[in-house]
């Protein structure tokens, strides 16, 4: 195996721990916003606060994934 495919392969295999991480922590937000809900559903700072999160979740991981995709070989 040439250098640059298993740096590419090395590079694949912390892509999906990476993205897997994004999910659980994804989940983990949207658990706790709906636990929240069911407690105190008329708590908008709260509402807005947790939009704001998964917001910034999303992007953060679009941006890691468009970036890793390029060097795993998957792009």
């Amino acid at each position: 195996m040439s250098r640059i495919r298993s740096l590419e392969e090395l590079v694949r295999n912390h892509h999906r721990l990476i993205s897997n991480a994004f999910r659980a922590l994804q989940d983990d937000v949207t658990a706790h916003e709906r636990h929240s809900r069911e407690l105190d559903p008329d708590d908008e700072d709260y509402q807005y606060y947790v939009a704001v999160v998964s917001n910034d979740i999303y992007d953060l991981k679009m941006q890691v994934e468009g970036t890793l995709s390029v060097w795993d070989g998957s792009k």
